[in-house]
């Protein structure tokens, strides 16, 4: 069973487009189990987790996990944005964070996010 609320999966339905469509990048949005990924890739990777999940390899896997940016400003901390993983879980102990990416979609935006995310978290972000 997956720990994913239904909350997550709305989340995730409502910001994708229809399956069909396809990106600035050239991925085409694939549907899984109800879900609409980004891309095939995400989507397969996806498919892996949780047959991985299911089999006991990892637990708590989660969609889309998003983390707050925020730096500190003269009245305080400030909320500059956020970061936006594909998925997170724990597999022997250790917290996994992890985002599909082609060379495509490592922008220079992206990569700026993901550093910022693992310092204000003191966090790794693993690319897949």
């Amino acid at each position: 069973m997956s720990n994913w609320t239904e909350a997550d999966v709305a989340r995730i339905q409502a910001r994708n487009a229809p399956a069909d469509k396809r990106s600035k990048y050239g991925s085409v949005k694939k549907q899984v189990d109800g879900i609409t990924f980004d891309s095939t890739k995400e989507a397969n990777r996806y498919v892996e987790l949780l047959a991985m999940s299911r089999g006991g390899l990892i637990t708590g896997l989660r969609l889309q996990p998003t983390f707050q940016l925020r730096a500190a400003g003269p009245s305080g901390e400030v909320l500059c944005g956020e970061y936006r993983a594909d998925f997170e879980y724990v597999r022997h102990g250790e917290h996994i964070i992890e985002d599909v990416k082609s060379p495509a979609t490592r922008t220079a935006l992206y990569k700026l996010k993901k550093k910022i995310a693992e310092a204000c978290h003191a966090i790794s972000i693993t690319e897949i």
